[in-house]
């Protein structure tokens, strides 16, 4: 059990603490303790001599019975992580942590009209002298490791109310006051969508809490919100994305070493489910696979047991992109009844553990009575993807579908649409090999064949199926930029950013002086190489010969820049930027499909700055504009939906 009380000063961002971690019988454990300045340790009755913790990161101690920390800290760094008048959010690790499971009992004083909320089953109050102290009792045994959050701050508005027995709360700052009913809403619809899909809740309280961090995080009973997030419902999913974690991850806990099985699920249902609500739940899975594509094939892949969280893009798209298919593909294996049956089991059997991959794959066998060995070893242990051939044949009176398998050869099953003069027929084709022969005899007058048109197989994209996006352009290591005719100072940003990120950037070296004539000659090199582009150009790039053009990812900086009309016949379609703001619009590449041409269009230097770090956040997007560094339109890319071929 741990027993910890702190007592906080929002004025000068401190905190004073004492800690008491007793157990039933002798034991070791290793406590973090590198953000603190202890005072004093005292282990069994006996004072720690002080050179024993003074200055120390870990604090390790065997066999003792109790321990006790007295100890204090200052935290206004970030609004992520700190104590201010105004708001309280201390996550993780802001006491001494210990590396094993305990269950919590918190004691926390504060100015009287300040709020506090940490993870808890129930919540007392008392007030005396211009103090408020709450006592918070967690009777559930957590991972010490994961730590706990502290929320809070003055005058917050609360709105509760109950589903089966647990508490909702809601707690907003000032200025959201009109939006608690509406969060608290749509925190119990989803509350009891989730209920009925995973199984009883085991915790008696829910907390959702307005704070000023940067990235919502959930903890058990617990959902630190951005403000955006809350504001955003229901549109945005990442309420319902944490809500899936209060099951994934917060009720079943994770075995690092062993891959995060709960990211991947989360996205799954709620992401995912946002999409598949609106029809689009075969976009989502198509930009999944986009992802894996653009980050993780040709790269060191890993699989799903080796993804412990996301580090950088590849990481994310392994355990999230993939980990969600994953779900999906499994779904579609035992169809609804056995695989929620399937997460229900695990969900029941290893409540308040730490659970792996295998214990997922146990609970899925129990629930459909299969063995499911070879699934996990594909998709979860293992690493590769398919990359599928076809050819329709038709010989005599005979038509034959021939799908072959390249890369990585999977057991699987591939949705295909056949479309014939009487209309469209849905059948599952089962791959168990490099080549697998499909009879079309029966079927009268087919005219061509889709495979997978709604991506429920996880696999490699054709290049007809991988749509331009701002992912891809981070990605690529071509560039050549071609700077605007006329005021090129409000690019230098993005071409900075381009060229610190992009070491193969590179530049056409252009006059800003150009006549209105458009046709003086320069000699244009790229920049930085010394090595001069073959012969006399145009400024306007007209005459860069088609080889040298087709080469690159081509960023072109303004919507009407001369070089479109020679790249395209036909005018593309630009998202047009605000009147005072920046656009951009990502195209394949008239002269090579396999490359990108990015039209970036400015009003001026400070927004095309305001909009560098943005762009990430949209990178499955091949459209999107910004008005102040905020985002004003977006849009998707468009790409063929399924490999079609045609018959003969």
């Amino acid at each position: 059990m741990y027993h910890l009380s702190v007592t906080i000063s929002p004025q000068d961002a401190r905190l004073h603490g004492t800690a008491v971690i007793t157990s039933a019988s002798p034991t070791r454990a290793t406590f973090d303790v590198g953000h603190l300045t202890l005072s004093r340790v005292v282990v069994d009755g006996k004072p720690l001599a002080a050179t024993r913790f003074k200055d120390k990161k870990e604090l390790h101690l065997f066999m003792f019975e109790q321990v006790e920390f007295h100890f204090n800290a200052r935290y206004n760094d970030s609004y992520d992580h700190g104590i201010f008048p105004d708001t309280l959010v201390l996550t993780d690790h802001w006491f001494p942590v210990v590396d094993a499971l305990t269950s919590y009992r918190m004691q926390v004083d504060l100015p009287e009209g300040y709020h506090a909320i940490t993870s808890s089953d129930s919540i007392q109050t008392s007030t005396d002298h211009g103090r408020t102290r709450y006592r918070f009792d967690f009777p559930h045994p957590q991972p010490g490791l994961e730590g706990l959050a502290l929320l809070g701050g003055p005058n917050m508005t609360s709105r509760e109310t109950t589903v089966d027995g647990v508490v909702l709360q809601v707690l907003v700052r000032k200025g959201m006051e009109d939006q608690a009913d509406r969060i608290l809403a749509e925190t119990k619809s989803k509350f009891a969508q989730y209920h009925s899909l995973f199984g009883p809740y085991p915790y008696r309280r829910l907390a959702v809490v307005d704070t000023p961090v940067t990235t919502s995080l959930s903890y058990p009973g617990l959902l630190v919100m951005t403000r955006k997030n809350l504001r955003n419902l229901p549109q945005d999913a990442t309420l319902a994305h944490e809500l899936v974690h209060e099951w994934f991850g917060n009720t079943v806990f994770i075995d690092w070493k062993s891959g995060n099985w709960a990211e991947g699920a989360a996205i799954y249902f709620a992401d995912h489910a946002a999409m598949e609500a609106r029809g689009e739940g075969w976009r989502c899975r198509q930009r999944m696979m986009q992802g894996y594509r653009t980050w993780v094939l040709g790269e060191q892949e890993i699989p799903l047991t080796r993804f412990e969280g996301r580090e950088d893009r590849m990481t994310r798209s392994v355990g999230y992109g993939k980990g969600a298919l994953v779900y999906h593909m499994l779904r579609i294996e035992l169809g609804d009844e056995a695989f929620f049956n399937g997460i229900r089991t695990f969900m029941q059997q290893h409540h308040g553990a730490v659970a792996t991959w295998h214990h997922l794959q146990q609970s899925f066998e129990q629930a459909s009575s299969r063995n499911l060995d070879w699934f996990f070893r594909q998709w979860v242990q293992g690493v590769g993807l398919p990359s599928l051939t076809a050819t329709v044949e038709a010989r005599g009176d005979r038509q034959l579908l021939r799908i072959a398998q390249q890369g990585a050869v999977m057991n699987c099953t591939l949705p295909i649409v056949v479309r014939t003069a009487q209309g469209d027929k849905r059948m599952a084709i089962r791959l168990e090999g490099p080549l697998t022969e499909v009879s079309l005899d029966g079927l009268a007058e087919v005219r061509e064949v889709a495979l997978d048109p709604d991506y429920d197989l996880l696999r490699v994209l054709a290049s007809t199926e991988y749509g331009p996006s701002i992912e891809r352009l981070d990605r690529e290591q071509h560039l050549l930029i071609i700077p605007p005719r006329t005021r090129s100072a409000a690019y230098q940003p993005l071409i900075e950013r381009l060229k610190n990120k992009k070491p193969l950037t590179q530049q056409l070296e252009m006059p800003s002086d150009i006549g209105r004539q458009g046709r003086r000659e320069q000699s244009i090199h790229r920049k930085g190489t010394g090595t001069p582009l073959q012969g006399q150009r145009f400024w306007s790039g007209r005459r860069l010969n088609d080889q040298e053009l087709a080469a690159h990812t081509l960023v072109i900086m303004g919507n009407d820049h001369p070089i479109l009309r020679r790249l395209f016949s036909t005018p593309p379609t630009l998202l047009q930027r605000p009147p005072h703001g920046v656009s951009l619009t990502l195209l394949t590449h008239p002269l090579n499909p396999q490359r990108l041409v990015a039209v970036f269009d400015s009003s001026n230097a400070q927004e095309t700055a305001l909009s560098q770090d943005k762009l990430e956040n949209y990178g499955g997007n091949a459209a999107v504009s910004f008005k102040g560094g905020e985002l004003f339109e977006k849009r998707l890319g468009e790409a063929k939906r399924g490999m079609v071929y045609r018959m003969p």
